[in-house]
Order: C-alpha cells, then sequence, then structure tokens
C-alpha cells in the first residue's frame, strides 16, 4: 500500500504550501480528530486548518493590499490607503 491519501501533505514544507493543500489539511485534520481528538498534533492541526481558512477570506487585508498597491503606483491618492487602513478590522 502506498502513501498518498492526502495528496502529501506531509511534504509541505511552509505555510505557502500548505495554503495551496489547504482541502487535504481539512481531511488530515477531520482524520486526526476521529483518530485521537484529545492529541496535542490534532490541536495543532486543527489550529492551521483554521489560521489558513480565516486568512483565506479576511478580504478587509486584502483592500489594505490593494490600497497600499494602487497608492504607491501614483493611481489612488494616500488619502485612500488611509482609508483602508482606518477601515481594517482585526479578527
Amino acid at each position: 500500500m502506498s502513501g498518498g491519501s492526502f495528496n502529501y501533505l506531509c511534504d509541505a514544507g511552509n505555510l505557502e504550501e500548505l495554503a495551496r493543500k489547504a482541502d487535504d489539511l481539512t481531511d488530515m485534520g477531520r482524520a486526526l480528530f476521529e483518530y485521537a481528538p484529545d492529541h496535542p498534533a490534532t490541536a495543532r492541526t486543527v489550529a492551521l486548518v483554521k489560521l489558513i481558512s480565516e486568512t483565506r477570506i479576511d478580504n478587509s487585508l486584502r483592500d489594505v493590499w490593494e490600497a497600499m498597491e494602487w497608492w504607491k503606483s501614483c493611481d489612488w491618492s494616500e488619502d485612500d490607503l488611509k482609508n483602508a487602513l482606518a477601515e481594517f478590522e482585526v479578527k
């Protein structure tokens, strides 16, 4: 029997690679939770799933990045950037 049930999630070396494998990470979290719900490795995996999923849907951060990019490109004013920063909500 070979590996690959989670598309070689174990080979992800950083958060960027984990983010690309978010679905596999979620599946791994579920499998660990079913097998060992109280194990620290399960808790850490579930925490990573939560971190990645929250980061992927954080549109307010994207709004700040857009404002900085467009301001640095001289397409938007500094006031636009200040407004985006003021509207940013920390979750």
